[in-house]
């Protein structure tokens, strides 16, 4: 039975078969059975589609349908009429819209709400009423707006809040848990727990580096399965992730992945580069080639991660590749994302020596790193186009040539079948250039992208500890108090330090990298020649030596005898140069 609703939240189609929602407008409801809390209906504009179900609210049966409204108060004005709507199932009140895709995970049985789309994150804000409770139940959600909370208000994001570093996001001033409340030493170290800690150590020599991880392991990105919603209607990919040191599979979505990213950066961004996800991409996201490429990426953001002395044993990552229980990764999840010790907060749990460390160098790096990052970005694109010219244009131009001498071969009645046999064989060279493509110039496009990503997220690092380097002498040095002067220093000396030690890893990392990437690349062109070679060599084995050039003479209608030195004496070795000249070199017949 159709009837007419009224929209709550603003909510925006991300797929042909969503339609967009203006918060007032009143849309006509035509199925509420579709899975999922979504419901289809027509929009005011006559656009037809699913939307969230929580986003409206259905009118009484005799009010019509009204033009579209103004969008309501500010959220101080709606706190006093809150909306309550019973939405069935146990679920909590209206989502937002990052959260409006609600489904639960197939394949692993979890309970957690997440946005259904594997590329899309909203970053709107929806108003929505102050005084809806957050409801207990099993499920998580993830939101990239602010949600009502009863907590009192710090400089901490709340629980299901959508989160990402930026420098533009640690707020400055004493009270909260900004720089200057970490400079001053407001911020207390008392909180962090042994686990916590993290060390700096000291080589003597002024270099410094992060305490080893006590365990080293892998992880392993497996073969992609493709999962569905809604009977059907909506598909999307999982990634079998394993680590090595318990071998228990969890299968985990890009999204998934994209949440991880957004902790690690919320809580280490200040002071360690959070290396890249694949690029997102909505189009063609379930083409064989670019499954490959997103799971190969993904295994470098992994290895990365699992390489990292920090990041591989940050509580959030381990929950991430080891938790299968479903209450255990919610309870997990929650955790995570009511995590006190992040951005500045994490500055109070890494422990050094008396060491000052030389500011020179994080200015030396910074000059460097501009070259680096215009480099890359540079070479990246030189590399993806290489690898794309591959696939389509040399592929293509070397299969022309091919086809061109097939049908030349043809035209001739066969009568010089080397033509035929030629174009046959570039025909088939084609293949080679998309080979060429694979193991050539993709590796190295994978590692300019990851480079990309990390000098990227480098300059978030870089600009944090200026900013609160200039800080600290501006507001520190000049009009504070003694103990606050000196808290300042010492806590500017283990942030310099954590940046150091995060400089010299990073730079370790990429000699290898690159040198690494280097060899793979020249080895690759070899093979990609000798391949080359060795079929043209056995192309003209077969068209111009020994019985097949004797044939082909016989096979002329008007036979014309060749200068002895064409055709080889019979049982000797095949020679690349057919004229016999003593130097070796190719020279045109008289």
């Amino acid at each position: 039975m159709e009837f007419n609703a009224k929209v709550l939240y603003d909510f925006t189609g991300e797929s042909e078969s969503e339609v967009s929602l203006r918060e007032g407008d009143v849309v006509t409801v035509l199925n509420t059975e579709v899975p999922g809390g979504w419901w289809y209906g027509r929009s005011n504009d006559g656009v037809e589609g699913m939307f969230p179900s929580a986003y409206v609210e259905a009118l009484p049966s005799h009010q019509p349908a009204a033009p579209p409204v103004q969008p309501a108060a500010p959220p101080v004005q709606q706190a006093a009429q809150p909306v309550q709507q019973n939405i069935g199932w146990g679920l909590p009140p209206p989502p937002t819209a990052a959260e409006g895709r609600v489904h639960t995970t197939s394949g692993s049985s979890w309970g957690d709400e997440w946005n259904s789309t594997d590329e899309d994150s909203t970053s709107s804000t929806v108003p929505q009423p102050a005084q809806v409770p957050v409801q207990p139940m099993h499920i998580v959600q993830y939101s990239t707006v602010n949600k009502p909370t009863t907590q009192s208000t710090d400089t901490h994001q709340k629980v299901g809040e959508k989160k990402s570093f930026s420098l533009a996001k640690i707020p400055f001033g004493k009270s909260g848990g900004g720089f200057d409340a970490y400079l001053s030493g407001a911020m207390e170290t008392s909180a962090t727990t042994q686990a916590e800690a993290v060390t700096i150590l000291d080589n003597g020599a002024g270099y410094f580096y992060w305490s080893p991880s006590p365990t080293s392991y892998t992880c392993t990105i497996g073969v992609p399965k493709k999962g569905a919603k809604f009977g059907g209607f909506k598909a999307y990919m999982t990634y079998p992730v394993t680590p090595s040191f318990n071998n228990i599979q969890v299968s985990r979505r890009y999204k998934h992945f994209d949440w991880l990213h957004d902790r690690l950066t919320e809580k280490y961004g200040a002071v360690i580069a959070i290396p890249p996800l694949p690029d997102k991409q909505v189009t063609g996201r379930f083409e064989e080639e670019l499954i490959e490429n997103r799971r190969i990426e993904l295994q470098s953001f992994t290895d990365r991660i699992c390489r990292h002395p920090v990041l591989s044993q940050s509580a959030v990552w381990r929950h991430f590749i080891t938790e299968t229980d479903e209450r255990k990764w919610t309870a997990g999840k929650r955790k995570a994302e009511s995590d006190p010790l992040v951005g500045p907060a994490f500055l109070t749990t890494i422990q050094t020596s008396e060491a000052d460390g030389n500011d020179d160098e994080i200015s030396d790096f910074n000059v460097t790193l501009g070259k680096v990052e215009n480099s890359v970005k540079n070479a990246f694109n030189v590399m993806q186009d290489q690898s794309n010219r591959c696939r389509t244009v040399l592929k293509k131009d070397v299969q022309q040539v091919g086809t061109t001498l097939v049908n030349l071969g043809i035209s001739l009645n066969s009568q010089i079948p080397a033509l035929e046999q030629i174009g046959d064989s570039f025909q088939k060279l084609g293949d080679v250039h998309e080979t060429q493509a694979t193991r050539c110039w993709d590796p190295l496009v994978h590692l300019l992208h990851d480079y990309r990503g990390l000098t990227n997220s480098w300059g978030d690092v870089i600009n944090s500890y200026t900013s609160a380097k200039d800080r600290q002498r501006d507001e520190f040095e000049g009009g504070s108090n003694d103990k606050e002067r000196l808290a300042s220093r010492a806590r500017i000396s283990t942030y310099r330090l954590a940046v150091l030690a995060e400089k010299n890893l990073f730079l370790e990392e990429a000699k290898a990298d690159f040198d690494h990437a280097a060899q793979t690349f020249v080895y690759e062109q070899m093979n990609h020649y000798r391949e080359m070679l060795s079929r043209l060599e056995t192309l003209y084995s077969t068209c111009w030596s020994g019985d097949s050039a004797s044939a082909t003479v016989a096979a002329t209608a008007a036979p014309v005898n060749p200068p002895a030195s064409v055709v080889p004496p019979a049982n000797t070795a095949f020679s690349l140069d057919p004229w016999n000249n003593e130097e070796s070199i190719y020279e045109e017949m008289p």
